[in-house]
């Protein structure tokens, strides 16, 4: 398997898992969902 193409492919998995609780974490609206983004949090604390 090419170097290259591996470091491009691990690097986009690790793109798509950090982004992963910043796209799910503003719809998920329900009380067991308790790992949130700082910003987020102070955003919705009502």
């Amino acid at each position: 398997m090419n170097y290259k193409l591996a470091i491009i492919v691990l690097g986009a998995l690790l793109f798509v898992i950090a982004m992963i609780p910043y796209a799910y974490t503003p719809r998920c609206a329900t009380p067991e969902c308790h790992p949130e983004p700082p910003y987020f949090g102070e955003r919705t604390s009502r």
